[in-house]
């Protein structure tokens, strides 16, 4: 989910922190056992890092004691989503909060103003199932959708198949409820960041003149280096906080791995869910025709392009069988697009528009239109729906069978400029 935000150094027996803790946040369940803390110590990286502790807060209190005891006494807090981290930013060596348990409500949800506030331990389907009954939708849908949290999506600024209409988390956000390293309370939102409370406002006003002072420095450098391109996710989207930009703070912390702030909750925009909707399945020769195919779907505005190799359906096929992924479309690469729109018969027609222009372009091997709603999206033990191949495996091409080929990626770049990463 998130990373570590790092407290001053100090001198502290491993039992201290923990005794702090227990004395000082009672009500904090705080569990040091060895099969606890040997569970967190891993996600879905390589690394291997034992926590002090495993915390499970209840409340925005709990989250602001901890980060206290442990600011006082010099150990590092890291906040852990659904631990999907590849790069070992869901562990840490000393406290780890896991907001998932108890952090996980909707308070509030405002359908005419579509927004919702959500608690950062909350999984992305439960607040999905929450605003469905208004005609709403969260945006970003990564395929680990049914177990990554809210607050973890903040952190890496998590997209989805769906990032063609609604990019990344940070641009969904309309507020962070915050608990600073030192447990001071703040929100972030738009216009910068707020003490929650007149304790906090010093501190809150400090921090804020301090950002202003960095980016002031390093004007030229952060507008001429940072947010060129599309899905720029590496470090710190400075650019936000630029005075063109009006001092974004909640857009500059999406992304952020926690390193800055601990999320308590969120206000979030919702979207419309358009009530038509139907895939369109293109196979391919190989991923690069494939990728010079996508600004001419771009043109058709599609909700969702997801493209996979014969690698990941090979993948699949070992480990759960030649049955969990039928009717593809002849190829050796392929194209998920999803068209929507209010008349199912117009999303039909441009759908076909669609595949007549890919067909005079010359490069799709075949394509076909997939309407039924059970062949789109199967989230059942067939997991044969076309529809349904990445969410069904995510991540599962780390282990599979041996690869004749491997296609890097060309994360954020421009959809012309794809074919030129194989």
């Amino acid at each position: 989910m998130t990373g570590t935000t790092r407290s001053p150094a100090a001198s502290v027996t491993a039992e201290a922190p923990v005794w702090a803790l227990r004395r000082e946040v009672p009500s904090l369940r705080v569990d040091t056992s060895g099969g606890r803390r040997a569970q967190y110590a891993y996600d879905a990286s390589n690394y291997r890092v034992p926590p002090l502790a495993v915390a499970f807060p209840a409340d925005a209190d709990e989250v602001v004691g901890a980060h206290k005891v442990c600011h006082r006494l010099g150990v590092p807090v890291t906040s852990r989503g659904a631990g999907t981290s590849m790069a070992g930013n869901a562990v840490g060596a000393g406290l780890v909060l896991d907001p998932f348990r108890h952090l996980r409500r909707v308070p509030d949800i405002d359908a005419n103003g579509r927004t919702a506030r959500v608690e950062a331990g909350i999984v992305l389907d439960d607040v999905q199932a929450a605003a469905a009954p208004y005609g709403l939708v969260f945006g970003p849908d990564p395929s680990s959708h049914s177990c990554c949290t809210i607050g973890g999506m903040i952190g890496n600024d998590a997209c989805g198949n769906h990032s063609v209409r609604y990019g990344r988390t940070g641009e969904h956000l309309v507020a962070l409820d915050l608990v600073l390293a030192d447990g001071t309370r703040a929100i972030a939102d738009r216009d910068g960041l707020h003490a929650v409370d007149e304790a906090g406002r010093e501190r809150a006003e400090a921090l804020v003149t301090r950002v202003r002072g960095i980016v002031d420095s390093n004007l030229a450098a952060i507008r001429l280096g940072l947010g060129r391109i599309p899905r720029q996710v590496s470090g710190y989207q400075l650019q936000h906080l630029l005075p063109d930009n009006g001092f974004d703070v909640v857009r500059a912390l999406a992304g952020t791995e926690g390193t800055c702030a601990t999320v308590v909750s969120a206000t979030v925009r919702l979207m419309p869910k358009p009530p038509a909707a139907l895939l369109v399945a293109l196979g391919y020769d190989d991923v690069v025709d494939a990728a010079e195919d996508v600004p001419l779907i771009l043109k058709f505005s599609p909700a969702a392009v997801e493209g996979l190799d014969e690698a990941i359906v090979a993948t699949m096929r070992h480990r759960r069988g030649v049955a969990s992924v039928t009717g593809l479309p002849e190829g050796r690469a392929w194209l998920y697009v999803d068209l929507d729109g209010q008349d199912p018969q117009q999303v039909a027609a441009e759908a076909e528009h669609l595949l007549d222009e890919l067909k005079a372009a010359g490069r799709m091997v075949s394509g076909r239109l997939i309407i039924d709603r059970f062949e789109r999206a199967s989230p059942g033990p067939r997991r044969a729906a076309v529809g349904d191949v990445r969410p069904a495996d995510a991540g599962a091409g780390a282990v599979g069978p041996p690869r004749r080929h491997t296609s890097g990626a060309a994360p954020g770049r421009p959809p012309a400029q794809i074919p030129l990463y194989p």
